[in-house]
């Protein structure tokens, strides 16, 4: 049995004899966010379901995280 704690980012890999490897991906980089920007959700017809401004950004960013990847 093992512990982790949740505010560490951990990627676990069980390995061939059964045992378990862990480690530590580095923390994900911030940029800052990008200015408000008009969205729109558009279905398959073209038809716009939702419309919207995005809130202007202060003193915020974003975090940039890799997509997993399932091996």
């Amino acid at each position: 049995m093992f512990e982790v704690e949740l505010t560490e980012r951990v990627i676990l890999t069980k390995n061939q004899d059964g045992s378990f490897s862990f480690s530590y991906p580095e923390e994900p980089q911030l940029t800052a966010a990008l200015p408000a920007t008009s969205c729109e959700l558009i279905d398959d017809h073209g038809n716009i379901l939702a419309a919207w401004t995005s809130a202007e950004p202060q003193d915020s960013v974003s975090i940039e995280m890799p997509l997993f990847n399932k091996r």
